[in-house]
Protein backbone atom coordinates (compact mmCIF):
# COMPACT_ATOMS: atom_id res chain seq x y z
CA UNK A 1 0.00 0.00 0.00
CA UNK A 2 1.25 3.34 -0.69
CA UNK A 3 1.15 6.61 1.19
CA UNK A 4 -1.34 8.14 -0.96
CA UNK A 5 -4.13 5.75 -0.18
CA UNK A 6 -2.89 5.52 3.44
CA UNK A 7 -3.86 8.97 3.79
CA UNK A 8 -6.89 8.42 2.21
CA UNK A 9 -8.23 5.39 4.42
CA UNK A 10 -7.12 7.31 7.28
CA UNK A 11 -8.89 10.52 5.91
CA UNK A 12 -11.82 8.24 5.68
CA UNK A 13 -11.83 6.54 9.43
CA UNK A 14 -11.50 10.22 10.75
CA UNK A 15 -14.55 11.10 8.83
CA UNK A 16 -16.44 8.59 10.49
CA UNK A 17 -15.17 8.97 13.64
CA UNK A 18 -16.19 12.62 13.46
CA UNK A 19 -19.67 11.84 12.09
CA UNK A 20 -20.17 9.32 15.12
CA UNK A 21 -19.19 12.12 17.31
CA UNK A 22 -21.42 14.55 16.21
CA UNK A 23 -23.74 11.89 16.34
CA UNK A 24 -23.28 11.12 20.12
CA UNK A 25 -23.57 14.80 20.61
CA UNK A 26 -26.77 15.39 18.97
CA UNK A 27 -28.13 12.18 21.48
CA UNK A 28 -26.89 13.82 24.52
CA UNK A 29 -28.43 16.93 23.72
CA UNK A 30 -31.45 14.95 23.29
CA UNK A 31 -31.26 13.50 26.51
CA UNK A 32 -30.62 16.83 28.36
CA UNK A 33 -33.66 18.05 26.90
CA UNK A 34 -36.11 15.13 28.08
CA UNK A 35 -34.08 15.29 31.17
CA UNK A 36 -35.19 19.38 31.70
CA UNK A 37 -38.70 18.40 30.50
CA UNK A 38 -39.25 15.49 33.09
CA UNK A 39 -37.79 18.04 35.99
CA UNK A 40 -39.74 20.79 35.06
CA UNK A 41 -42.64 18.16 34.94
CA UNK A 42 -41.91 16.35 38.05
CA UNK A 43 -41.46 20.20 39.64
CA UNK A 44 -44.74 20.71 38.70
CA UNK A 45 -46.06 17.74 39.92
CA UNK A 46 -44.81 18.57 43.31
CA UNK A 47 -46.06 22.17 43.73
CA UNK A 48 -49.83 20.35 42.73
CA UNK A 49 -49.42 17.33 45.47
CA UNK A 50 -47.97 20.34 48.27
CA UNK A 51 -50.94 22.76 46.83
CA UNK A 52 -53.51 19.66 47.80
CA UNK A 53 -51.76 18.63 50.77
CA UNK A 54 -52.83 21.90 52.48
CA UNK A 55 -56.18 21.01 51.63
CA UNK A 56 -57.94 19.06 54.69
CA UNK A 57 -59.40 15.59 53.79
CA UNK A 58 -63.88 15.12 54.78
CA UNK A 59 -63.25 13.47 58.19
CA UNK A 60 -66.07 10.79 59.06
CA UNK A 61 -64.79 11.34 62.85
CA UNK A 62 -67.24 9.13 65.24
CA UNK A 63 -66.93 10.50 68.58
CA UNK A 64 -65.99 8.12 71.09
CA UNK A 65 -67.21 9.60 74.77
CA UNK A 66 -65.94 6.77 77.37
CA UNK A 67 -62.33 6.54 75.61
CA UNK A 68 -62.83 3.01 74.80
CA UNK A 69 -60.82 2.05 71.78
CA UNK A 70 -62.24 -1.50 70.79
CA UNK A 71 -60.96 -1.97 67.11
CA UNK A 72 -59.70 0.90 63.65
CA UNK A 73 -61.24 0.05 60.22
CA UNK A 74 -59.68 1.81 57.88
CA UNK A 75 -61.30 3.21 54.67
CA UNK A 76 -60.09 0.79 52.82
CA UNK A 77 -62.19 -1.79 55.06
CA UNK A 78 -58.89 -3.16 56.67
CA UNK A 79 -59.66 -3.53 60.71
CA UNK A 80 -56.75 -3.70 63.66
CA UNK A 81 -57.78 -4.69 66.99
CA UNK A 82 -56.95 -1.89 69.01
CA UNK A 83 -54.68 -1.89 72.14
CA UNK A 84 -56.04 -3.17 75.62
CA UNK A 85 -56.77 -0.04 77.73
CA UNK A 86 -55.69 -0.44 80.99
CA UNK A 87 -57.83 0.23 83.73
CA UNK A 88 -57.44 3.36 85.18
CA UNK A 89 -54.57 4.04 88.07
CA UNK A 90 -55.51 5.56 91.46
CA UNK A 91 -53.34 7.76 92.97
CA UNK A 92 -51.30 6.29 96.27
CA UNK A 93 -51.95 8.77 98.90
CA UNK A 94 -48.29 10.16 99.86
CA UNK A 95 -47.26 8.56 103.36
CA UNK A 96 -48.01 11.93 106.29
CA UNK A 97 -45.91 11.94 109.10
CA UNK A 98 -48.69 12.38 111.56
CA UNK A 99 -45.50 13.02 114.34
CA UNK A 100 -45.70 16.95 115.00
CA UNK A 101 -42.72 16.98 117.57
CA UNK A 102 -39.65 17.98 116.54
CA UNK A 103 -36.55 16.00 117.08
CA UNK A 104 -34.11 17.12 120.41
CA UNK A 105 -31.21 18.88 119.58
CA UNK A 106 -29.55 17.07 123.17
CA UNK A 107 -27.71 15.06 120.98
CA UNK A 108 -26.42 17.33 118.56
CA UNK A 109 -22.48 18.46 119.10
CA UNK A 110 -20.88 21.35 117.48
CA UNK A 111 -17.23 21.54 116.65
CA UNK A 112 -15.16 24.22 119.15
CA UNK A 113 -12.57 26.13 117.45
CA UNK A 114 -9.59 26.11 119.54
Amino acid sequence: MDFESYVKANDAILKNVQNQNQGLQNQMANVTSLLTSLCTKFDDLGNTNQASSSSSLPSNTIPNPRNEAKAITTRSGASYDGPPIPPPVKEKESDVTKDTELPSTEDIHLPIDP
